[in-house]
C-alpha cells in the first residue's frame, strides 16, 4: 500500500485498487438537537484532477456521493441552510480498496456532518412605571444592535422626561443610552429611566 501518491502514481489512497467506484453517504444534522437537516449543499472536489460533484441533503439530510478506487477528494459544505451557521470544516474523503472509503482516515458509510443553529436573542424594553412594553426579537448572537429611543419604541410615561435605560427597575444596573452600540450575546430586558 502506497498512501497519498503523487499524480506519477494514482494519486490517491491506495494501489490496489478496484474497478468500480464506492458510494458513501453525508448525513447533516443540527448539532444540539441530533436533527437532520435538509437543503445543505456540499461539494467532492478530486484533489487529483477536475469535475466537482455538488449535491443536496434531501428531506431526511441525506446526500450520496460515489468516489473512484484510489482516488482523494475534499469534501466541502458549499451552501448553509437558512437557520444554522457554516460549517467551515474540510474533509479529506479517500476511495481505497474493496469498497472502503475514509473521512479524514476513519473508515465510514454513513458520515454525519454537524451544523450547530443560529442562536437569536430579544432585548425587550419596559416602560417601568406605566404599563408599556417594546420588545425587538430574532437578534443573531454575536452581530451588533443599536439601542433605541424612548420614541422608537413608543414608550412614554405622562408628566415624566426619559433619561436613559438600565438593566434593574431601580437603576442600579448597567445603564444604556439611545445610539449605544452592543454585542447580541443573551437575552436583555431594559427599564426606562425617568425624571419629573
Amino acid at each position: 500500500m502506497n498512501l497519498f501518491q503523487t499524480a506519477s502514481g494514482c494519486c490517491g489512497c491506495q494501489v490496489d485498487c478496484l474497478p468500480c467506484g464506492h458510494a458513501f453517504t453525508i448525513r447533516k444534522r443540527d448539532s444540539v438537537t441530533g436533527a437532520v437537516i435538509p437543503d445543505a449543499q456540499f461539494s467532492l472536489a478530486p484533489l487529483c484532477g477536475v469535475g466537482a460533484q455538488v449535491g443536496t441533503t434531501d428531506a431526511n439530510g441525506l446526500l450520496t456521493f460515489v468516489v473512484s478506487p484510489c482516488s482523494r477528494y475534499l469534501l466541502t459544505e458549499t451552501a448553509t441552510p437558512a437557520g444554522y451557521t457554516p460549517n467551515a470544516t474540510a474533509y479529506t474523503v479517500c476511495g481505497g480498496a474493496n469498497g472502503c472509503v475514509t473521512v479524514d482516515g476513519v473508515a465510514v458509510s454513513i458520515f454525519d456532518i454537524f451544523n450547530a443553529p443560529i442562536r437569536t436573542f430579544s432585548i425587550t424594553y419596559l416602560a417601568n412605571g406605566d404599563t408599556g412594553q417594546f420588545t425587538d426579537s430574532g437578534l443573531t448572537a454575536g452581530t451588533l444592535y443599536t439601542v433605541k429611543s424612548a420614541a422608537e419604541t413608543g414608550i412614554s410615561y405622562s408628566g415624566f422626561t426619559f433619561v436613559s435605560w438600565n438593566t434593574a427597575p431601580d437603576g442600579s444596573g448597567t445603564t444604556y443610552l439611545p445610539g449605544d452600540v452592543i454585542p447580541i450575546t443573551r437575552d436583555l430586558t431594559l427599564y426606562a429611566q425617568w425624571v419629573t
